[in-house]
């Protein structure tokens, strides 16, 4: 079970798996599944974003949304297709949100059984209700003056909204190995899963490899948590 994800910026995949990542979070067609594979990565979560997001070349044309999930689903790469994915801190983008998401799962269930599901990120949770009836999963930001346990207290308890609440997003630039890895011990101790972004802290800015060090990835393996990657 995939219960911890990480992403940094970089265009080289070979990087990562080798590191111990195995989920690209951002994939947006076949062809970007296929080149997470072929890195080594075996799984993925399609990308809606760009189908939902005003000033998107993609906005509202659920066609191409179906071309391109249906030519993910229908080859041979539709088994490494394990969800998707929705990074929402959006007010003003309900109708074609629910649109893009409707679509989604009318694309994504056989003989009446959906296959995979959504994950709405909640960067403003006061709208997470809203989306009740499609988050499959949730989570939030951890920030340098939230701790985590209180951003999910927030989620947990806002009335109708229902979506299991497990990942944590840290989202810090410039971080040292000794403090990534004490900001993610954090998140996984207030329950969450984490996905972590941001840019490497001048101590792995020259290491040759993805910019996530060697002692989180042993603080994580010590915990018991698979290591997730979002190029």
């Amino acid at each position: 079970m995939i219960r911890c994800m990480f992403t940094v910026t970089s265009d080289d995949f070979s990087t990562y798996a080798p590191n111990g990542w195995n989920c690209n979070m951002w994939a947006i067609n076949n062809a970007a599944i296929k080149r997470s594979v072929d890195a080594g990565l075996p799984y993925a979560f399609f990308q809606l974003g760009q189908f939902i997001e005003q000033g998107s070349s993609l906005f509202g044309n659920l066609a191409q949304l179906e071309t391109d999930l249906m030519g993910i689903i229908n080859s041979s790469y539709g088994h490494n297709l394990i969800g998707y994915y929705y990074d929402n801190e959006s007010t003003d983008q309900y109708p074609m949100a629910v649109a893009v998401m409707n679509k989604v799962m009318d694309l994504d269930t056989l003989a009446g059984t959906r296959q995979r599901p959504i994950y709405i990120l909640q960067g403003n949770p006061g709208v997470a209700p809203a989306y009740s009836a499609y988050a499959n999963l949730t989570g939030t930001y951890q920030v340098t003056d939230v701790p985590m346990d209180k951003a999910f207290i927030i989620l947990n308890h806002i009335v109708h909204q229902t979506a299991p609440v497990v990942f944590g997003q840290i989202q810090e630039t410039n971080k040292t190995a000794a403090q990534m890895r004490d900001q993610v011990l954090a998140v996984l101790d207030a329950g969450a899963k984490p996905w972590a972004t941001g840019t490497p802290g001048p101590s792995q800015a020259n290491s040759g490899t993805a910019p996530c060090p060697a002692s989180l990835r042993e603080a994580l393996g010590i915990l018991g948590y698979p290591i997730v990657c979002a190029p």
